[in-house]
């Protein structure tokens, strides 16, 4: 399994209300259906940071590897553009000459 995280404080290193946990499962699980070969990008804010570790830490379990992302983090609030350029290189789609 493959984690990059671009955070100062990696998503699987911040503990969690465990009554996060049925819900990321539920989304992990039933409704994004993630399968164990699939990378997944989690995209995050500040004010979410603990629901993210919640689906971060069932991304584990399942084994899936996964990049994420905290938006303070790459750009300043309010933010007016999605700094997609930055999130599509690391994802490895775009490549800087």
């Amino acid at each position: 399994m493959t984690i990059v995280t671009h955070a100062n404080h990696p998503l699987n290193t911040i503990p969690f209300d465990s009554e996060l946990t049925p819900g990321a499962r539920n989304a992990v699980q039933v409704c994004l259906r993630v399968q164990p070969s699939e990378k997944v990008t989690v995209i995050t804010d500040d004010a979410c940071r603990e629901i993210a570790a919640a689906i971060v830490h069932e991304l584990e379990k399942l084994g899936s590897p996964y990049h994420a992302f905290v938006l303070e983090e790459l750009a300043s609030r309010p933010l007016i553009k999605l700094p997609g350029s930055q999130l599509l290189e690391h994802e490895g789609m775009v490549r800087r000459p």
